[in-house]
């Protein structure tokens, strides 16, 4: 990999790559590391735990539409993290929140929310998603609100959602009562968690 090439300063990936995964620790501590170029028709689908951690300069990435999947800290320290009111975004996704946030609006254009991005979040009690929102990443050692117990639901028949004030329903988290024999979910609903049922 290129771990510790610390005068890296930028890598092109050429248009049609076939390349579908960038593993972890693949850029680890590239400090003068500062653009990563992704040409088009990428099928770049996972970016590994640490790809890009320490990497402080690193200010241009644009996440293919492609990636489904951020390992935990993969940006870690990079320069590419921007930060609005508690809210981690690398480009079109939400990595992390600082855990004493208690009220979030995720910004409209932002596409997907990483792995374990809220986990922790035990003082959030209000999460509002945008309608651009098109992927929660699942899996990992936590899920996406794994120890949200703050967090203020919109509730509809059995089911515990998350969504914003055009859509109520758009992830169902939860469900209120779990000996359900039965389940109808909303024509709205795009997303259902980790072990929501």
């Amino acid at each position: 990999t290129f771990s510790g090439c610390r005068v890296l300063t930028n890598v092109t990936f050429e248009a049609d790559s076939q390349l579908t995964t960038i593993g972890s620790q693949a850029f680890y501590a590239c400090g003068s590391l500062a653009s990563i170029e992704f040409g088009k028709n990428s099928r770049l689908a996972s970016i590994g735990e640490y790809a890009f951690c320490l990497c402080g300069q690193l200010k241009n990435i644009s996440i293919p539409d492609s990636v489904a999947s951020i390992g935990s800290h993969a940006f870690y320290s990079s320069g590419a993290i921007q930060t609005e009111r508690g809210v981690s975004y690398v480009d079109t996704w939400v990595i992390d929140c600082d855990t004493s946030a208690t009220s979030v609006t995720i910004k409209e254009g932002i596409r997907a929310i990483g792995n374990a991005a809220f986990a922790g979040c035990n003082s959030l009690s209000t999460l509002v998603l945008p309608d651009s929102l098109t992927l929660i990443c699942s899996g990992g050692y936590s899920g996406v609100f794994d120890g949200c117990n703050s967090l203020i639901y919109n509730e509809h028949e059995n089911g515990k959602y998350l969504g914003n004030t055009n859509n109520p329903y758009m992830c169902l988290v939860d469900v209120i009562d779990s000996s359900v024999t039965a389940f109808t979910i909303p024509a709205t609903t795009k997303f259902i968690g980790d072990e929501a049922f």
